[in-house]
């Protein structure tokens, strides 16, 4: 699953290693859209990664 980052998010977000960060004064409703970004990021992983050590079906 590849993690959809809409346009009006990107001059907000620095990404590094596996993260997205937020910059500093950004408005209310792109930190709603960063939540959400960093939910699904994590579903992304999670599912690519379960902890149980099984890995999905391709």
């Amino acid at each position: 699953m590849q993690t959809y980052v809409p346009h009006k998010l990107m001059p907000w977000v620095t990404f590094g290693n596996d993260t997205v960060n937020l910059k500093a004064g950004a408005p209310a409703e792109v930190k709603l859209l960063y939540e959400k970004l960093k939910a699904d990021m994590k579903k992304s992983y999670d599912t690519a990664f379960p902890k149980d050590g099984t890995f999905p079906k391709l």
